[in-house]
């Protein structure tokens, strides 16, 4: 495993760090992309129900609507 690298930058009077992303490569950026979709689809899978189960909760203990919503003053 590689070290991570900082690299110092002075903008103005601030000192920044730059973290530099990780040095995958073209197949691994593949293989990591289909798991993180396979992952969301599964926890979309394995969450629906339980949302489900709780937008029905609220509407049954609340008379307003289950999802919450407000008039704010400002710019839209």
């Amino acid at each position: 495993m590689e070290d991570v690298v900082y690299v110092p930058e002075k903008i103005d009077s601030i000192i920044a760090m730059e973290y530099k992303h990780s040095t995958l490569n073209g197949r691994s950026i593949i293989v990591k992309r289909i798991f993180d979709i396979i992952g969301s689809i599964a926890g979309i899978i394995v969450f629906t129900p339980l949302m489900l189960v709780l937008a029905v909760l609220i509407k049954i203990d609340s008379r307003g609507p289950i999802i919450y919503k407000s008039k704010r003053i400002g710019k839209s």
